[in-house]
């Protein structure tokens, strides 16, 4: 005969009386949560990136599991990296395995995820690790996929920021940004990488024509801001905004 299962309502208070006789102290602004379906109701997440569980009669730590992900290289190794965890659903064979990342999005992240869905309704959902996981070791999962460390994307523009922040990219960032400003045809999207400040020191090293001007388009709204590009280089402020696309265009002739 198994284990006999509690309600959610009293594995709750079964895990609050563990944090007690441990005398849990919270790490400055650490939320606790417990997980919601279709995840184990004796599963309770902080978004310092721990995952505890109610299952046993001790206060618990669960380890996340690790591997390595993508196509192999030249040498052997994969360059991805994967936290994830395990558990058990009813009438199925093998356990449900989830990426840590995408449980901490799902409990500390569920506004932004709505705000991006109904921008993107066609579009699958991704989480963006800011520090990039290429940045952790193995035994960095917790840092890595802490709340602070994710945000929900929609996945182009996932996609998009990937590339960006690829060493390769950034190599020649510069050349392509200042060549697709001259052309006045390609739009860019500004991250964190491709700050306001960084596309006016590349407009400054630009001969403009007349009357050009600079415009910013909303991905999630469409609203458009267009500028002369002598007000942008005098300093005027750039929409430091996540999802925004620059464009030059010429004015049209009086």
């Amino acid at each position: 005969m198994g284990k006999k299962r509690l309600t959610t309502k009293q594995y709750k208070e079964k895990f609050d009386n563990q944090l007690n006789r441990v005398n849990y102290i919270p790490q400055d602004g650490e939320k606790i949560v417990q997980c919601h379906a279709p995840y184990p109701s004796y599963w309770f997440i902080s978004n310092m990136g721990y995952l505890f569980t109610a299952w046993f009669n001790e206060f618990y730590v669960v380890k996340p599991n690790y591997r390595e992900t993508g196509i192999r290289t030249l040498d052997g190794k994969r360059n991805g990296k994967e936290w994830y965890y395990e558990y058990k659903e009813k009438n199925k064979k093998h356990n449900t395995k989830v990426p840590m990342h995408k449980l901490m999005a799902e409990h500390f992240h569920g506004e932004d995820y709505e705000k991006w869905k109904a921008a993107y309704p066609d579009e699958p959902m991704e989480t963006h690790h800011i520090n990039g996981k290429q940045n952790f070791s193995e035994n960095d999962g917790n840092r890595c996929n802490r709340a602070s460390n994710l945000q929900p994307l929609p996945q182009k523009i996932h996609k998009e920021l990937t590339k960006i922040a690829n060493p390769n990219y950034e190599k020649n960032k510069e050349k392509k940004i200042v060549k697709a400003l001259e052309k006045g045809t390609a739009q860019m999207m500004i991250t964190d990488q491709l700050t306001p400040d960084v596309l006016k020191s590349l407009m400054k090293g630009i001969t403009w024509d007349s009357g050009a001007v600079i415009s910013f388009r909303s991905l999630n709204t469409n609203e458009t801001l267009a500028f002369p590009v002598p007000d942008h280089v005098a300093g005027d402020p750039l929409p430091d905004i996540l999802n925004w696309t620059c464009s030059r265009e010429d004015s049209p002739e009086n």
